[in-house]
């Protein structure tokens, strides 16, 4: 029996979802930037009850290159080109009034490293919605560096709002949606710019999507500042206790929305802006032609050989290069609990500001271990210090991490992320992309995730067992 996930709700109940592609902002249904905001706040009255702190708007400065880097090369499709309009001076120029006029960012890559790494230069100013004519003031005059983008503009305002649905006669909150019995709540996402758009998911407390539903989402369309896409309804049911999955989704069809009486559907999709992927989803003569025990080969490989490598007591240190989900911690973890050796990890990235470095939490930890056998495991994060990560690799061979000399019987095992293969890459785009369409099947979505997976062994390489003299 699969262990249950404590994050899940305890007393999960089916539901009705609206869920476009993921990342997805679509059109607003207004142009002038202020109806915009109240087109906004008209439906944020009438149809959501906010959740949690939502009474600030963001401000953000973000600067990418017009040509991405080597290791990141999928920016363009993250971010878009930067906008050939925009240049460094307009930028610069843009920043500095929003300094000006909100004082100091909240977050800014002056103070260190942009918090994206695609990024060459971010700030973020958080501002109360009090001073909303301020920020749609600015916004109107930076105007021509709000364009570009997928979906944000380099300088832009934002508001998001998670919230629970109203019942739009009475303006009661509708009953149970809490997180006892739904994974999440419902979100609007707002874009400020020259060319606004917003995005919104739709957790709906139905059991069933019987004709109830569909009226209240015609009365929901009424106020909401996108037009809905019938192409993206699922109707949510819990899976059975003990399951691998929380819920199993059924993509609704969009004639389950209606039709006028003219006979056309009651929501337009071409009005939504969502153009779906074309995506080639595997087949079911695919899916049984799967052999999961050859995919699994690699993997094996790979174990033995750390496996081997931690047992013997001269292997000091071990290179693992992978990319993402190729399960390298994994296979590290079971080795070292198979050998009975306790695991210590330390990872590159830093998640909060006022984190250690990751010298002074190496080398905290490595003077705390004992000499007796045990695992350092350091991950080496893509996305992590950089120059932590080359300086880790440089001192990995004399066991010595930053002036800490490591115990004689400990193992040091590094693990160096990697973008992978193309086929790994590809792989992971199409499970990404499935994932976020959302019409895919659970078996095709399941299969996917085992393509790239199997993908990711193929590619971890035992690149250097460095043996204690």
């Amino acid at each position: 029996m699969t262990e249950r996930n404590p994050y899940w709700p305890k007393a999960p109940r089916p539901y009705v979802a609206y869920r476009p592609p993921f990342g997805v902002y679509q059109p607003v249904r207004w142009d002038a930037l202020r109806d915009v905001w109240s087109g906004v706040q008209d439906f944020c009255d009438r149809a959501a009850s906010p959740v949690g702190k939502t009474g600030f708007l963001q401000i953000s400065a973000c600067r990418w290159s017009a040509t991405p880097a080597e290791d990141q090369p999928d920016v363009d499709d993250y971010l878009g080109p930067w906008p050939a309009e925009l240049t460094q001076s307009d930028f610069d120029e843009a920043t500095e009034l929003a300094r000006r006029t909100f004082g100091a960012p909240r977050m800014s890559s002056k103070a260190g490293p942009p918090l994206d790494p695609v990024f060459e230069e971010e700030h973020r100013w958080l501002v109360p919605l009090a001073r909303l004519d301020e920020v749609l003031e600015y916004v109107e005059r930076v105007k021509h560096c709000t364009v570009g983008g997928l979906p944000f503009p380099p300088i832009h305002a934002s508001y998001t709002v998670p919230f629970r649905l109203r019942d739009l006669n009475t303006g009661a909150v509708l009953r149970g949606q809490t997180s006892r019995h739904y994974p999440m709540t419902s979100q609007l996402g707002v874009i400020l710019a020259q060319r606004c758009s917003a995005s919104l998911q739709l957790v709906m407390p139905f059991a069933e999507p019987d004709e109830s539903v569909v009226e209240y989402v015609m009365a929901l369309q009424e106020h909401a500042p996108v037009w809905m896409d019938p192409r993206y309804f699922d109707h949510m049911v819990p899976e059975p206790e003990g399951s691998e999955h929380l819920y199993r989704g059924r993509r609704l069809p969009p004639k389950w929305i209606g039709r006028t009486a003219g006979g056309e559907l009651r929501l337009d999709a071409s009005k939504s802006g969502i153009v779906p992927k074309a995506l080639e989803l595997p087949t079911a003569e695919d899916i049984g032609r799967e052999d999961r025990e050859a995919d699994l080969a690699p993997y094996r490989d790979t174990f033995y050989a750390v496996y081997g490598a931690l047992r013997e007591h001269s292997a000091a240190a071990l290179l693992l290069r992978g990319p993402f989900g190729s399960a390298t911690e994994f296979t590290v973890e079971q080795a070292a609990k198979q050998l009975g050796m306790p695991v210590h990890e330390v990872r590159t990235s830093r998640t909060t500001k006022d984190a250690p470095s990751v010298a002074e939490e190496l080398r905290t930890l490595v003077w705390s271990l004992e000499d007796r056998p045990a695992v350092l495991l350091v991950e080496l994060a893509s996305w992590g210090d950089r120059a932590a990560n080359d300086a880790i690799l440089a001192q990995m061979a004399t066991r010595t991490l930053d002036r800490a000399a490591l115990p004689s019987a400990v193992r040091l095992v590094v693990l160096e992320q990697t973008a992978g293969s193309e086929s790994t890459q590809n792989a992971a785009r199409l499970a990404e992309a499935a994932h976020h369409e959302g019409f895919a099947t659970r078996e095709q979505m399941d299969y996917l995730h085992r393509r790239h997976t199997s993908a990711a062994y193929r590619d971890v390489e035992l690149v250097r067992v460095s043996h204690a003299p």
